[in-house]
Order: C-alpha cells, then sequence, then structure tokens
C-alpha cells in the first residue's frame, strides 16, 4: 500500500459496481487514522463464530467524520469492521451503515434507535426506481390506480 497511518488523502468511494447504486463519493482531505488486514470471526447471530474478511480496510477520519472503506464488497453484519480498524462503536453517538436488513441481528439489542433509509440499488424499496423492461402494464404496486 503507498499510503501509511497519518496519510492526508482524497479518493472516491462506492458507485463501482452498477449506475443503479448510485454515484461514488468523494472524500477530500481524508486522515487515514488505521489500516488493517479485515480478518475477523464474524459476532453476528448469522454467522457467529464463523472466519470471515473484509478485505484490506481502513478507517478514514474526513471533518468530524470516521468512514471505514474495505476491499471486498460484504454486508455490515456486526461491529468487526469498526472492531478491526480500532474504533469501538460504544465510543460513537452515530453509527452509520451501508447495509440492507441482514445488520439488525446484531445491532437491534445494541442501538438507541435505527432509522432506515432507502438508498439506491437493487434493495431499494421504491420499485418506481426501478427500469422495468418486461413487464405488464399497469401492475400494483408500481401503478397504484391499478384496477384489480
Amino acid at each position: 500500500c503507498k499510503h501509511m497511518v497519518g496519510d492526508r488523502i482524497s479518493l472516491y468511494v462506492g458507485g463501482r459496481t452498477e449506475p443503479i447504486h448510485g454515484e461514488p463519493v468523494f472524500l477530500e482531505d481524508a486522515e487515514i487514522i488505521s489500516i488493517a488486514n479485515g480478518d475477523h470471526l464474524s459476532q453476528s447471530p448469522l454467522f457467529t463464530g464463523l472466519p470471515r474478511s473484509f478485505g484490506r480496510c481502513a478507517r478514514l477520519r474526513v471533518k468530524n467524520v470516521d468512514v471505514i472503506i474495505g476491499s471486498i464488497r460484504t454486508q455490515t453484519f456486526d461491529d468487526r469492521p469498526f472492531l478491526v480498524t480500532g474504533a469501538d462503536i460504544n465510543e460513537y453517538r452515530y453509527v452509520c451503515l451501508k447495509s440492507a436488513i441482514h445488520f439488525r441481528g446484531f445491532f437491534d439489542e445494541r442501538a438507541g434507535e435505527i432509522i432506515p433509509c432507502d438508498s439506491p440499488g437493487i434493495a431499494c424499496c421504491n420499485l418506481s426506481e426501478y427500469n422495468y423492461q418486461h413487464i405488464r402494464r399497469p401492475i400494483y404496486p408500481l401503478d397504484m390506480d391499478t384496477v384489480f
């Protein structure tokens, strides 16, 4: 890796798989707080005790926000992405995850409140966001005035 802890970098994160997932986000003047190999034993109810990895990962700080990035695409199932980079979720007032649903098994009991957001992508809850090409219309719930 050409960067080390303490370096300041600017980079794009996310938005590299399909346009449906949204555009990359530009992080300007991010300080590298830690770098890790991402290997861990899962603590989520879904994979308890199983070895998993985020791949090479880092915790970056942009102003007063810590951002954790990994080289392997995966859902966030537990607090391991934080811990492998030296972050403890108990020391943060807010924790934001980009994860569809699997995070709930671990975080439901630990979070004061969970506020779901409907981000773009294949798990988007707003079905009108998709570009349907092979579907008869009208069809509910895409067309709310559908008569049965």
